[in-house]
């Protein structure tokens, strides 16, 4: 009795029976049930209730069988066991007996029992091997590989290949098999596009060959596929069609999976109170299989959702529990990613020391089982941890462990990961107030967010270059197949759709290249008029309020004027497809006139609106019209509902680059603020000490080339404590910034002001001798003197002594170079300040030059 038939064996099957009798009919039942056991389980069940359970041999054994796999599906573990006993004791041959086997280690993988489970996958491999049953072996040996039989990717990889190289070719069941392990095993390597094509040929394919659990196993891997891979909206409609598959079947496993995978996305989404709810129900109906690894990964998920919505003690206690769930199951790497975001919730909590002893723990874990998404995560843990308790005694600070995530994540390459991570560095730097440090993290983070978006843009396309070769695979088999039976007409028809899925890939990659709706409408007009008929194509932008629609049209191929469109418009079809976001097709006949206005100049009898959706996201509407009667078959729609995915990426991606284009100007304009702040003084607003020496420095650089130096002039207040303590310090402060602004009025616009400190004020004069900076010392002198300054009233006489200086020529021996430009300037500083040193000295309010 083979393991998996196709849907037509069955339906043969079923023909055949009611011309059966006795034990014919009884053994026509049992075989019929044994294939409906994954397709129809209440069918199934129904088939055998009015047969005896007490039969020897292989009949009863098979009957037996049947019970148990149907009770497995209905989560009812302990009767399956059961069932599986009775099949145990009637089955005689090895095959038998490695079915019962393999629906052992089915229980036992349900209780969560994974040494027991990989125990009875060996003995069924033992078994099918000893009756020569290759076509069960190899549905063995690809159940052991799902189950992590294999302790490495590579031993995994090498197995598929030797099952593909022993049974070439594959039959079709154990292919689909074999297609799946292949594409999980793809995932765990996070080779999400590469997994992609195998999860679509088994969740399209293992239907109709009554591979109906691991079908749904590959639609739910695929759901998560897309998810990594930013197609966020083709992952939510996947999750919802599977939730109402299991629904549909009923199998509360399923149905719990099903129910996970739709929750964790809405959490990621920002809907964790409705991810609560879901995922509660997905532990409520496995709560019999407590133990188990779908029940495990519920908690998990439940504790992360509760966790983004603020609930943090009970996440703190889900967490602990899915921790526990998945280290009794050896699931290691995830409990590295557990601790992780259970030291987030204990920080929050507001217990550091427990915080960061799970974290560190996260972090050993993560290291030690080589999971690096996970070391990253602890990494960043620890961060929060010592951000959020300023941990006085750490010898490693946030900023640190930041780093070094992104040292991972630029390893492994995580893109989207590094752009978090980056604002996160960002931050810390800011809270410690390294503001450059913090800019340059920032201006990193801008440029990982382009990054990720042209790499999920990206991923959009290639997703759409899979479906594309995935569906050309499909019908390239099928035209063959028609080819061998002749049948003409349909193989020139599969020809045609051939060629145009080859023609779309081209559109579609000239497509996304343009980032600009006139270069998309210019490549359709000049494209699809190969694949069918069009009069008028039009591309409806949304506007930011989410209101109004931008029609930019071609009509007959020539541009027509803009048209703003009101989306609330009941006359307008490309406002209802935006509200409903579904396609619409108007189908008129001759003299038949339409219930909302049609755009063009002639008359449309067939028009198609789309809507452009990128990741949840409605960025308008694609037009197409005809002028002639039911132009628009089946063909033409998936035409267009492909060039509206196309379109699609490329608006999104054009709308990415202008905002990142906006945030790196904004980003530009901060990082010149944050250079005029460094290079200011905060009171005065003339350059600052540092921003004063490098000007200096500069000038002295270039006077070398020039043989003009410059002389630097040194002013500081007299008695200005005085100031501070009879009238206070904001009284200090006027006469400090009254006193700067006064000499940066007075200077040359070639000279340099700076405040060096205190009171003590400099000046540097390009190209000038003593002589002229004596005088021009002597100037800011009598300025400051007679500068009518006041507070509260009252006069504030102010003085200011100064001292001025220019290096000293080269001698006759010299070799013409004083040093560096630092060292120059330090030896000219010193001779200025020894003036101004002789001005107090002399009585203050006075002028000294030095050479």
């Amino acid at each position: 009795m083979q393991f998996y038939v196709t849907d037509e064996e069955v339906r043969r099957q079923e023909a055949r029976l009611p011309s059966l009798d006795g034990l014919q009919r009884r053994q026509g039942t049992i075989l019929l049930a044994w294939h409906l056991r994954q397709r129809d389980v209440e069918r199934a069940e129904q088939l055998l209730q009015g047969i005896d359970g007490d039969a020897a041999g292989p009949l009863a054994a098979r009957l037996f069988l049947t019970r148990g796999e149907c009770a497995l599906h209905r989560a009812a573990l302990g009767g399956a066991e059961q069932f599986a006993r009775h099949a145990l004791a009637a089955a005689k041959e090895p095959a038998a007996r490695g079915d019962v086997a393999h629906l052992l280690a089915r229980v036992l993988e349900g209780r969560g029992e994974r040494h027991l489970e990989l125990e009875q996958r060996q003995i069924a491999i033992d078994h099918y091997r000893a009756a020569q049953d290759f076509e069960r072996l190899g549905h063995a040996r690809a159940a052991y590989l799902i189950a992590g039989g294999e302790p490495t990717q590579d031993a995994t990889a090498a197995e598929c290949a030797a099952l593909r190289r022993e049974y070439s070719p594959l039959p079709p069941a154990l292919a689909t098999h074999v297609a799946l392990v292949e594409a999980f095993s793809a995932f765990q390597l996070g080779r999400f596009l590469d997994a992609v094509p195998h999860l679509t040929r088994v969740y399209a394919e293992a239907d109709s060959l009554g591979l109906i659990e691991q079908g749904l196993r590959a639609g739910l891997g695929l759901a998560s596929a897309y998810s990594n891979l930013g197609d966020r909206e083709s992952c939510g409609a996947l999750c919802e069609g599977l939730l109402a598959r299991t629904r549909q079947l009923g199998w509360p496993r399923l149905i719990s999976h099903a129910l996970s995978n739709l929750g964790r996305q809405l959490a990621d989404g920002g809907a964790p109170e409705r991810a609560i709810l879901m995922l509660e129900e997905a532990r409520e109906l496995i709560a019999d299989q407590p133990r188990s690894r779908g029940y495990a990964v519920a908690t998990y998920y439940l504790g992360d959702a509760l966790l983004a919505a603020g609930r943090v003690q009970v996440a703190a206690t889900e967490l602990a529990h899915a921790e526990n769930l998945m280290r009794d199951l050896g699931a290691l790497p995830e409990v590295a990613c557990i601790r992780a975001v259970s030291a987030q919730a204990l920080s929050r909590l507001g217990r550091p020391k427990e915080a960061l002893e799970k974290a560190q723990a996260a972090l050993e874990l993560a290291r030690e089982t080589g999971a690096r998404m996970w070391e990253v995560e602890a990494l960043r843990s620890l961060a929060e941890v010592h951000m959020s308790h300023a941990v006085s005694h750490a010898k490693v600070k946030p900023v640190e462990f930041l780093e070094a995530a992104l040292q991972v994540v630029d390893h492994i390459g995580g893109h989207h990961e590094s752009g978090q991570l980056h604002g996160e560095l960002s931050r810390a730097y800011e809270a410690v107030g390294d503001l450059a440090a913090a800019l340059k993290a920032e201006r990193k983070a801008r440029e990982a967010e382009k990054t990720e978006a042209h790499r999920r843009a990206n991923n959009m396309v290639l997703l759409a270059q899979v479906r594309y070769d995935t569906e050309k695979q499909r019908l390239d088999a099928e035209h063959q197949r028609s080819l061998l039976t002749a049948e003409a007409s349909r193989a020139r028809a599969l020809e045609t759709s051939l060629e145009t899925l080859a023609h779309l890939g081209h559109i579609g990659q000239e497509i996304t290249a343009r980032h600009d709706v006139a270069g998309i409408l210019d490549v359709l007009n000049q494209q699809i008029g190969n694949l069918t008929e069009v009069h008028y194509m039009a591309v409806s932008l949304l506007e930011k309020d989410g209101k109004t629609l931008i029609r930019s049209a071609l009509d007959e191929g020539k541009p027509i004027p803009l048209r703003r469109i009101d989306i609330t418009a009941l006359d307008s079809n490309a406002a209802r497809c935006a509200r409903e976001r579904r396609e619409i097709l108007q189908e008129l006949e001759i003299g038949e006139k339409p219930d909302t206005l049609t755009a063009g100049v002639l008359t449309t009898h067939t028009a198609w609106f789309g809507p452009l959706i990128v990741q949840e996201k409605l960025l308008g509407v694609l037009t197409i019209q005809s002028r002639s009667v039911r132009a628009y078959g089946e063909r033409e729609l998936l035409v267009f509902r492909t060039l509206a995915a196309y379109a699609a990426v490329a608006l999104a991606n054009a709308a990415a680059y202008r905002e990142l284009d906006a945030a790196n100007a904004q980003l530009r304009r901060a990082e010149a603020e944050l250079r005029a702040l460094a290079a200011t003084d905060s009171l005065t607003g003339i350059p600052n000490r540092r921003s004063f020496v490098a000007s200096a420095e500069a000038e002295l650089k270039r006077s070398r080339r020039t043989g003009k130096s410059p002389a630097l002039i040194l002013g500081d207040l007299d008695h200005f404590k005085r100031i501070n303590d009879s009238l206070g310090h904001p009284a200090g402060d006027m006469v400090l910034t009254a006193v700067a602004l006064l000499l940066a009025s007075l200077k040359r616009t070639i000279d340099t002001v700076g405040r060096m400190g205190g009171e003590e004020f400099a000046l540097l004069l390009p190209e000038s001798d003593l002589e002229a900076a004596e005088a021009a010392a002597e100037r800011l002198r009598q300025a400051v003197e007679t500068a009518p300054l006041r507070w509260d009233g009252r006069p504030v006489p102010v003085t200011m002594s100064f001292g001025c200086a220019v290096l000293p020529r080269p001698g006759p021996d010299s070799t013409g170079s004083l040093g560096d430009a630092n060292s120059q300037f330090d030896q000219l500083f010193k001779l200025a300040d020894e003036a101004l040193y002789a001005a107090k000295n002399e009585g203050r309010n006075r002028t000294v030059a030095r050479r």
